[in-house]
C-alpha cells in the first residue's frame, strides 16, 4: 500500500483520518489490478442460465473496470416476457455496469451538545459499496436476427436469443471474461506439457524435411518412368510380329470410340473399358444419400457437401485497427470470374474389376483432364468413357498430371490430387469496385466463415465475397474456390475491433484450403462501404491489392485488410455415416462410386458395405469381397478418418453409385478391316486374362465381306500360358489362324467376330489385346 495514515499519542482523530484508511487501501488495490492484471472492462462469474420459459438468472459475480471491482452477491432474475418478438426472433444483450452506492443502514448516536454530552440517534449508511448493475439492449426482430449495437463503454456478459415462445438460446460473451492468474497458470502448464510431448518431434522437423527433399530429388520422375515403360511395351509388341506380314492391326480395347470395335453391328454386346469385357446383365444407378436425413453426426452444406459434425474456431486473425479504406474510391468495373469445382473421385470395386495390363497405355501420352481427352504418341485422341462421371474420373499419371490412379484386382480408384480443379467451371459476371487481401494458409482445414471489420456501411450496395487461389502471389479470378453475396443490410458497422459484435460474420460453404498455399479474399461492391486496415500484420504473410480494368495492382505494402478466418473443428477423429442402402434385382457383383470430394493427406475416406443377413461390414477395396454370393441388398456407409482439425468430405449432390452384375455371354464385332492386298492367310492373336479353361470359353470367327461368306471358323487354335494367376485362372495368348482351306478365294475385307461365355457371373475374364496379321 503506497499511502498510510499516521497516528500519534494524544493526537486529535478526525473522521477524515478514518475514512482515509479505507480509501488508501482501495486505491492501492485498484492500482495493483489495473497495472498488474487488466485495465479493461471484464467480468467474472455472472453465469447466465435459463430458469423459466421467458426468464433467465444471472449468478453472483464481479464487474471489473479500470482496476475497480463492482460486485453482485446475490443472483439476479431477468424476465423477457414483455420483450418477446411478435413473429420471428431477436437478440438481447445483457450488459454489466457499475456504480458506487451507500448501503448498510444502521442506527448511530450523534453528539448535539458538547457541554452536556447530549446525543441524538439517526439511521445512516455505514458502507460504501461498488455495486454491479445490469442493463438490457435489444436488436431488431428478424428471421436472421442481428445482435444489437452496444457502446464500447458497456460490457456484454451474454447474448440471449428470444423467440415468440420465450428464451431460445444463451451465448456467453466469453471474449469479455476475466482471465484469472489460476487459469493462466493452468493454460501455461498445458502448453508446457504439450511442449514436452511434441517438442522433440518439432525440433527435428527441419532435418526431416531436408532429408525428404534430398531423397525426392534423387528419385526418377514419373515422366521418365512412363517413357521407359512405353518404349519397352513398343519393343515387345514389335518383336511379336512376323517378318512376312502385309497387313496388320492392334487393338488395346481402351476406349470404344477410338477402337476397331463396331457397337452398331447387330448382336454386338460387350463392354470396352481397359479391355473387352462382359456387358451388364443388370445395372442401376442412384445418388448417394443419407440413411437418416437428420443424422446428428454430420453437417450437410447448401451445396450438398457432407462433413462430420464440427464447431467453428478462429484460426487466423488480423484484427488490430490502424485506419479505414473506402472500397468505392476504386474504379467501378465489370468483372468476370470462374468458380472451379471440387476434385472428382471414382472408386470401382467388384469381381468384374480385373486388372488389364493394357492400362499402362494411359501413361504413354498426354491427358487433358479439363476435357477428358487422352492423346497418344501417334496423335490419336481418346474421349474418356461416358458423358458424365467417366469424363471426370479417367485416371492417368503423366507429366504435369493432376490425377492419379490405382489398379488393384477387384478395386479401381481414380482421383484428382488437388482439392479443386478447373475441369468444370461456372462463369459469373458482376460489377463494382474491387479490393483483395492475400494470405498464406499454414495449416490445412475447412474454411467455414470469414469475419470482416467495416468501419462505415452504406444503406445500399451488396458485397460479393470471393475466396480465390493465387497466381504469382496475386488473386486469380480464374480459380475461385468459394463465393457468396452479403446484403448491405447485413453489414455491421464496427468501431471497436475487440468486440465480437462489431465484426460482420460471413458464412461460407465449407471450403477446403491446402496447407502452404496462398489464397485471396476478394471484395466486389458498388456500395460506399469502408473496411478496417491494420499495419504490419506479418502473421498473415499477405498483401493488400486493388483493381483497375480487371487487373490487380499492389496496394500499400505496409497495410493489410482486417479479417478473421474461422475453420471447422471436428467433434471426433472418426465418423461412420450410414448411407442409403443399395439393391439390384438378381444380385450385386460390382460397385461403381463417383463423387466430388476432398481427401487431404493424412486423412482417409472409405466406403463399407454389409450384405443383407450378414453382421459384418466389408471395406470397399480391402480384404474379402462381399459380392461373392451376389447379394440383392446391401447396407452402405462412409467411414471418414482424420483429426479434429482436418477431415475428408464429399458432396452428396451430383454423386452417383452404380451397382451392376455382368452377363455371362459377350459378342464383339470389329469394324470392316480393309487390307492393302487380298490374302488367304490371316492370323488373330488375343491375350485373355483371368481365364479359367474349365468355366470359360472364347472363340473367334471371320466374316469375309469381300466374298459374302460369314462365320469362317479357324483352321487352328493354339494356347500359350503367359502367367499363372491363382492356380485355376491364367493369362494366356490364344492364336487363331485361317489359310486357303477356310479362305478358298482371297479376301481384302473382313470383320472379326469374337464370342465369350462364363459359367458364373462371379468369375469372369477379359480380353486384354487383339492383334491381326495377314500374309
Amino acid at each position: 500500500m503506497e499511502k498510510r495514515v499516521n497516528f500519534r499519542d494524544r493526537q486529535e482523530l478526525q473522521a477524515g483520518d478514518l475514512t482515509n484508511l479505507g480509501d488508501y487501501a482501495s486505491e492501492s488495490l485498484d492500482r495493483a489490478v489495473r497495472e498488474g492484471l487488466t485495465d479493461e472492462k471484464k467480468f467474472s462469474g455472472f453465469a447466465v442460465s435459463k430458469t423459466g420459459a421467458t426468464e433467465v438468472t444471472v449468478s453472483p459475480g464481479t464487474y471489473w473496470s479500470n482496476g475497480e471491482r463492482y460486485i453482485r452477491e446475490q443472483s439476479h432474475e431477468i424476465d423477457f416476457l414483455s420483450q418477446l418478438p411478435l413473429a420471428t426472433k431477436k437478440i438481447a444483450a445483457i450488459i454489466a455496469t457499475g456504480q458506487t452506492i451507500d448501503t448498510g443502514i444502521e442506527p448511530r448516536d450523534f453528539l448535539i451538545d458538547v457541554e452536556t454530552g447530549a446525543t441524538e440517534p439517526d439511521s445512516v449508511a455505514m458502507q460504501k459499496l461498488r455495486y454491479a448493475e445490469f442493463q438490457l439492449a435489444y436488436g431488431t426482430e428478424n428471421a436472421t436476427p442481428q445482435r444489437p449495437t452496444v457502446s464500447t463503454d458497456n460490457l456484454v456478459i451474454a447474448w440471449v436469443t428470444l423467440s415468440t415462445t420465450g428464451v431460445d438460446s444463451i451465448e456467453a460473451a466469453s471474449e469479455n471474461e476475466f482471465m484469472s492468474t489460476k487459469r493462466l497458470a493452468q493454460r501455461a502448464t498445458e502448453l508446457e506439457v504439450w511442449r514436452t510431448q511434441a517438442g522433440e518431434q518439432i525440433t527435428t522437423l527441419g532435418t526431416d524435411i531436408t532429408t525428404l527433399a534430398t531423397r525426392v530429388g534423387q528419385m526418377a520422375n514419373s515422366t521418365i518412368l512412363a517413357r521407359i515403360f512405353a518404349d519397352v511395351a513398343l519393343i515387345k509388341a514389335q518383336l511379336e510380329l512376323e517378318d512376312n506380314y502385309s497387313g496388320y492391326g492392334n487393338e488395346n480395347f481402351l476406349a470404344v470410340d477410338q477402337s476397331i470395335s463396331d457397337p452398331t453391328a447387330p448382336g454386338y454386346s460387350v463392354k470396352v473399358e481397359e479391355g473387352m469385357r462382359f456387358p451388364d446383365a443388370n445395372a442401376a444407378s442412384v445418388a448417394i444419400t443419407l440413411f437418416n436425413p437428420l443424422d446428428p453426426s454430420v453437417k450437410v452444406g447448401s451445396n450438398g457437401l457432407l462433413l462430420p459434425k464440427y464447431t467453428e474456431v478462429r484460426r487466423l486473425s488480423v484484427d488490430t485497427f490502424y485506419q479505414q479504406l473506402s472500397l468505392s474510391q476504386y474504379e467501378y468495373q465489370e468483372v468476370t470470374f470462374k468458380k472451379i469445382a471440387m476434385s472428382a473421385q471414382r472408386l470401382r470395386f467388384g469381381l468384374a474389376m480385373t486388372v488389364c495390363n493394357n492400362s499402362e497405355f494411359w501413361r504413354t501420352g498426354t491427358f487433358d483432364y479439363r476435357k477428358g481427352i487422352f492423346t497418344d504418341k501417334l496423335g490419336r485422341t481418346y474421349q474418356a468413357l461416358g458423358t458424365d462421371w467417366d469424363t471426370r474420373w479417367t485416371g492417368s499419371e503423366i507429366a504435369n498430371s493432376k490425377e492419379k490412379w490405382i489398379r488393384l484386382q477387384q478395386f479401381w480408384y481414380d482421383t484428382e490430387v488437388e482439392y479443386y480443379q478447373d475441369r468444370v467451371v461456372t462463369d459469373f459476371t458482376v460489377s463494382g469496385s474491387m479490393v483483395a487481401q492475400t494470405f498464406l494458409n499454414t495449416q490445412g482445414g475447412w474454411l467455414t466463415s470469414l469475419d470482416l471489420f467495416f468501419t462505415q456501411v452504406a444503406a445500399t450496395g451488396n458485397v460479393r465475397l470471393l475466396v480465390t487461389k493465387t497466381a504469382s502471389g496475386k488473386p486469380d479470378l480464374e480459380r475461385v474456390v468459394a463465393e457468396t453475396t452479403v446484403d448491405a443490410a447485413a453489414l455491421v458497422k464496427g468501431s471497436n475491433a475487440s468486440q465480437a459484435n462489431h465484426w460482420t460474420r460471413i458464412p461460407l460453404v465449407p471450403t477446403a484450403l491446402e496447407a502452404g498455399e496462398r489464397y485471396a479474399i476478394v471484395l466486389l461492391t458498388g456500395g460506399d462501404h469502408y473496411v478496417g486496415l491494420t499495419q504490419g500484420a506479418n502473421y498473415a504473410a499477405g498483401t493488400l491489392f486493388y483493381s483497375t480494368d480487371g487487373a490487380f495492382f499492389q496496394g500499400d505494402l505496409t497495410l493489410d485488410m482486417m479479417f478473421r478466418a474461422n475453420f471447422a473443428s471436428f467433434d471426433h477423429n472418426r465418423a461412420e455415416i450410414d448411407l442409403g442402402s443399395l439393391n439390384l434385382a438378381g444380385g450385386i457383383n460390382d460397385l461403381d462410386i463417383a463423387y466430388e470430394g476432398v481427401v487431404p493427406s493424412g486423412t482417409e475416406l472409405g466406403f463399407e458395405v454389409r450384405p443383407e443377413g450378414s453382421s459384418r461390414w466389408y471395406s470397399v477395396g480391402a480384404g474379402d469381397n462381399p459380392f461373392s454370393t451376389l447379394p440383392a441388398l446391401v447396407s452402405f456407409r462412409a467411414v471418414l478418418i482424420g483429426t479434429k482439425d482436418l477431415m475428408p468430405g464429399f458432396r452428396l449432390t451430383g454423386s452417383n453409385v452404380k451397382v451392376s452384375r455382368p452377363a455371362t455371354a459377350m459378342t464383339h464385332f470389329t469394324k470392316e478391316i480393309i487390307l492393302p492386298a487380298p490374302t488367304q492367310s490371316v492370323k488373330v492373336v488375343v491375350i485373355l486374362d483371368m481365364f479359367n479353361e474349365a468355366n470359360h470359353e472364347f472363340d473367334i470367327v471371320l466374316n469375309d465381306i469381300t466374298n459374302a461368306s460369314l462365320n469362317k471358323v479357324p483352321a487352328s487354335e493354339v494356347n500359350e500360358v503367359l502367367e499363372e494367376k491363382d492356380g485355376t485362372r491364367k493369362r494366356i495368348r490364344r492364336t487363331f489362324e485361317w489359310n486357303a482351306t477356310q479362305l478358298p478365294v482371297a479376301t481384302s475385307k473382313f470383320v472379326i467376330k469374337s464370342t465369350g461365355t462364363a459359367t458364373l457371373a462371379t468369375e469372369i475374364f477379359h480380353v486384354e489385346r487383339l492383334t491381326y496379321l495377314t500374309f
